[in-house]
């Protein structure tokens, strides 16, 4: 089954501009990979158990231990910028 999929919607939906090479290339192969999809939803899962990890790892639990520290001092002197002993960053909009 091939799956119709607007390209330019799916670029603007993204906030991405898209080169005609691009836009070409993706209408290509998004349809595959959707279809893909719906190959996997096919596929039988009922007896299957859901799994955390893909090879039955645990987590690992560690103890919370403190080391330690720097100094004020010692964080900033490598910092590129400086102002009344913090980090000056350029300003987020």
């Amino acid at each position: 089954m091939k799956t119709k999929i607007d390209i330019q919607h799916v670029a603007k939906l993204a906030q991405i501009k898209l080169t005609s090479a691009e836009h070409k290339k993706f209408a290509k192969q998004l349809p595959q990979i959707i279809d893909y999809f719906t190959q996997l939803k096919k596929v039988n899962t009922k007896s299957t158990e859901p799994l955390a990890a893909g090879f039955g790892q645990e987590n690992k639990q560690r103890q919370d231990k403190t080391s330690p520290r720097m100094s004020q001092k010692e964080t900033l002197k490598n910092a590129p910028k400086t102002h009344n002993d913090f980090f000056k960053v350029p300003p987020v909009l």
